[in-house]
């Protein structure tokens, strides 16, 4: 979590004199009797610890080992273990913060009102989300009553101080909500090749995803710099190959890159030839107005001296960019309040005008996006339309948090939403990149776990990866294959979806599946015995989901006793449920077996069992059904229920329902989708509009996304079933604003869990 502090902790506590409690323990000789030579030693290691301790945040790690030593003689004196909390805090360690920092206020109350905010954030990072309030509300009202004082805070920054204060309990709010519910993702440390104690952060890749380029912070960098405060130093650009053993140790890259300035990878192309970078080359003192925005390209092997992107820089703020696959537009932060209308750092873009050849003047992408708070690291797929951005404000759980949303024809972006636990963490989370086909995601974290202070994770984002299935059906006596088989996959242990299932020429058929999951094939043929057979699409390790393939072989045995059975069924108004008359028809593949004129809306037909017929139910004035049926024995009857065929401007035809949080189709789902497809069918100048919608039961942003999806799965099961996309006119998903039920009652939840499916043409 990133805070910038008017005053620096060592510097106060040097003014710190006569602090003393009952259980505190000074460096007195006299406090240990007996240990005198152990005394002397100790003492003189906590006085080399004070030294390095003194002198600044780069020789912490020094200082924290010198501590360590003399806490084992000592562990009860409460500017050791205060210190010591204090620098595992700058290590991103807060477990151990919080121990050393509870321990030094056990020592001496009086040093509470120095810690309050890093104790409040290290409980914040650590996830004890009531904990972390407790302590930001105990200091804001340390700091409502004069404590700014205390910590010579100037009476300007109270406000903004108070402010942040209310964010960090407002993201610990939604911290205890968002972290109940994690998102389907699977993530790993990317390597010890590549992560060391020093922080690696900011990192891209190319392509083909195995050129890799990030930030490294560690003493063997080129070019040791003078310090700029912080707890670690030499920032460089360091490169990784992947290989089939993984990948190879990172190196500095090659070339011009790497100076005594600070530098770090934003953006490459895709054949990893053109590398934007930030440099922070300014000799200026205030950190507001340090940092522009370079680019660099591979030229024989080496990178070239990296030139300033005028059309991005100014005199304030650049540091991360990202560029449209077309190239021609530009998003980047800044903190120009020129373009920067929000607070702290914004996104903002630039676009390239052929006609005159230059870039346009810098503006913001607006307030969907950008908050009062720090947005960072924005990048953009090369889709063009798939954006993910880093930021401070929005539904943040502490620090940065990703999150993403789509850009929009019209140039504006849908709402973000938050990328979720376990993706999301209490810590900064930064600097995310995302592979070509959104499965794989790069990003960095200072999470709990790590090698070091911050770490880059390499991961899956399950929601997105597919698994390809492959089933061969055939007879098993015979061996012969199957080819006219019908199958359908669910998963065991949930609600059936059903997916296109393609058959080959050669009778293999193809399915894609979620990974991680348990699966059940239902498999149907003319005068074989129904058969079921059981996968899943675990997986050991995650490198093995970018081949990961089930291959099936069901056999199937031929049913001798396949005898005729009377099969009845009425014709029924779907609005009024009263008897119509029609006509039926019933078809054996493309064998016409009955051709019935209802009587009395009654009709019967002599069918065999375990054979898979279709039907035509039609009737004056009616929408015509078309359809498919088994019939087993004890199931001799079947009613089908037509929609009135008159439609008056834009009436409302089916709703699609849906269960909690969930989006794929079940039978239900299916036969209310075959019959608006019957329609469009017997209509081919109609056109639909499909509305998605939740209840109100989790964040709003997350129901956007599920009304989202929920739409497109109705899209989706139509283009699959014969409907052109041209004329689904209308897509659109409202989450929980347009209830047409009561949201308290579980009954009026289950009514606004839908999709709605209109007519918008004739």
């Amino acid at each position: 979590m990133n805070k910038t502090y008017s005053i620096t902790l060592f510097v106060i506590l040097v003014t710190i004199v006569n602090i003393t409690a009952q259980s505190n323990v000074e460096w007195k000789k006299e406090n240990f009797p007996g240990k005198e030579a152990e005394f002397k030693s100790a003492f003189k290691t906590y006085l080399e610890g004070e030294k390095f301790y003194y002198d600044g945040p780069p020789f912490y790690e020094p200082a924290l080992e010198k501590y360590l030593e003399a806490n084992k003689f000592n562990p009860n004196n409460d500017l050791l273990n205060f210190h010591i909390g204090h620098i595992y805090f700058a290590f991103h360690h807060p477990k151990d913060a919080e121990v050393y920092y509870e321990k030094a206020i056990k020592l001496n109350p009086k040093l509470r009102e120095l810690v309050l905010f890093e104790l409040a954030d290290a409980y914040h990072q650590d996830g004890e989300w009531d904990n972390a309030i407790a302590h930001y509300q105990e200091y804001k009202a340390f700091i409502q009553e004069g404590g700014h004082k205390h910590l010579n805070m100037h009476t300007k920054d109270i406000k903004h101080e108070l402010r942040y204060a209310d964010l960090c309990i407002r993201q610990c709010e939604t911290g205890k909500i968002l972290t109940h519910d994690t998102i389907p993702i699977i993530f790993e440390n990317i390597s010890p090749a590549i992560n060391t104690k020093y922080p690696e952060y900011s990192a891209v890749v190319n392509h083909e995803e195995n050129i890799l380029f990030f930030v490294s912070r560690r003493p063997a960098n080129v070019n040791p710099r003078k310090h700029h405060g912080e707890a670690f130093e030499y920032d460089d650009v360091y490169f990784s190959r992947r290989t089939e053993n993984g990948w190879q140790t990172g190196i500095p890259i090659h070339g011009e890159v790497n100076s005594h300035a600070h530098e770090a990878p934003c953006w490459v192309n895709g054949d990893a030839t053109r590398l934007l970078l930030y440099y922070n080359k300014s000799k200026k003192k205030n950190l507001q107005k340090q940092g522009d925005i370079y680019e660099t390209y591979l030229k024989e092997g080496k990178w070239t001296d990296p030139k300033p992107m005028k059309m991005l820089n100014s005199s304030y703020r650049e540091t991360h960019a990202s560029i449209s696959n077309d190239g021609k537009t530009i998003y980047f932060t800044t903190n120009n309040p020129k373009y920067a209308k929000h607070g702290g750092m914004d996104i903002v873009k630039t676009t390239y005008d052929e006609a005159t050849g230059k870039w346009s003047k810098p503006v913001d992408v607006g307030s969907t996006i950008n908050t009062e708070w720090d947005e960072e690291s924005p990048f953009i797929k090369p889709d063009d339309k798939h954006f993910y951005f880093s930021s401070q404000g929005h539904t943040s759980i502490g620090g940065f948090d990703f999150f993403k949303c789509e850009l929009r024809e019209d140039g504006s972006f849908s709402e973000p939403v938050n990328l979720g636990f376990p993706l999301n963490t209490p810590y900064d989370d930064a600097f995310i990149y995302v592979s070509d086909d959104g499965r794989r995601v790069f990003f960095n974290s200072t999470r709990i776990g790590g090698f070091g202070a911050n770490d880059i994770y390499e991961g899956f984002i399950l929601s997105e990866v597919d698994i390809p299935v492959e089933i061969i059906v055939k007879d098993s006596m015979t061996l012969e294959v199957i080819k006219n088989a019908d199958l359908k996959v669910k998963e065991s242990e949930g609600r059936p979806f059903f997916k296109e299932i393609v058959a080959a020429n050669s009778g293999t058929y193809f399915v894609y599946v979620g990974v991680s999951k348990k699966y059940a094939v239902d498999v149907e043929a003319n005068g074989y015995i129904p058969t079921s057979k059981v996968f899943n699409t675990n997986f050991d390790k995650m490198v093995h989901l970018d081949t990961l393939k089930v291959t099936l072989v069901v056999y199937m045995q031929k049913d001798e006793k396949i005898e005729p059975i009377a099969f009845r069924g009425q014709l029924f108004d779907d609005i009024t449920k009263k008897p119509i008359d029609g006509q039926v028809t019933i078809n054996l593949g493309t064998e016409k077996i009955a051709e019935l004129n209802t009587v009395n809306s009654l009709f019967t037909a002599d069918l065999k069992t375990n054979t898979q017929y279709s039907i035509t139910a039609s009737s004056n004035g009616y929408v015509t059904y078309q359809g498919t049926f088994k019939l087993y024995k004890g199931d001799e009857k079947k009613d089908f229920y037509l929609d009135k065929e008159e439609i008056s401007g834009n009436m409302l035809i089916k709703n699609v329902y849906f269960e909690t949080a969930k989006y794929n189709l079940d039978d239900e789902d299916i036969r209310t989708l075959n019959e608006v497809r019957s329609y469009l069918l017997s209509h081919p100048t109609a056109k639909i509009k499909v509305e998605g919608h939740t209840d109100i039961v989790g964040l709003h942003g997350m129901n956007l996304r599920l009304s989202n999806n929920r739409a497109k799965s109705v899209c989706k099961w139509f283009k699959a079933n014969g409907i052109d996309e041209e004329r689904i006119q209308i897509i659109k998903f409202y989450g929980p604003d347009r209830p047409i039920a009561d949201n308290n009652t579980d009954q009026g939840k289950a009514l606004n869990r839908r999709t709605e499916i209109s007519i918008t043409e004739k």
